[in-house]
């Protein structure tokens, strides 16, 4: 029951009330279809509260996905650095002058070396020629070195 089903009773049992029931009648369809749009309001209502759940739910798991992801991107750049600083390592012993050899020219140091290749003569013994070309003057040393025996 609902507040036009007793206007209605009011309505029928009073004689010069008899006016007001088309207006009654169009306001109780206005009623009926305004309340029909709230249940489908409410309907949708639920339904957006339930996708705005799977949503929020949803953003969490992308949440823990992107630090996951962050995650293996910081250790991949810090294996990347590890691995340059490995390589700039090689790369100085291979370019460096480990046994402190000096130039024969300026008694420098700062030997690159060039190349390096077995001698014919003591390749049994493990002797190898190394060229090296000095940084201060430019000038080029040859130099026999032994390596340690294995």
């Amino acid at each position: 029951m609902n507040i036009f089903d007793g206007i209605d009773k009011l309505i029928n049992g009073n004689e010069s009330a008899a006016i007001l029931k088309e207006p009654v009648l169009l306001l109780k369809e206005q009623f009926a279809a305004l309340y029909a749009q709230l249940s489908i309001c409410r309907n949708q209502a639920t339904a957006l509260m339930e996708e705005i759940s799977n949503l929020k739910m949803e953003n969490e798991n992308i949440k823990f996905e992107n630090r996951k992801l962050r995650e293996r991107i910081e250790s991949f750049h810090n294996i990347k650095f590890e691995n340059h600083k490995l390589r700039e390592r090689i790369e100085d012993f291979h370019n460096s002058n480990p046994h402190e050899h000096a130039c024969e020219h300026c008694g420098s140091t700062k030997l690159k070396l060039i190349r390096s290749r077995h001698s014919h003569i003591f390749e049994d013994l493990g002797v190898r020629n190394v060229l090296f070309t000095c940084d201060e003057c430019g000038n080029e040393l040859s130099v026999m070195i032994a390596l340690p025996s294995s």
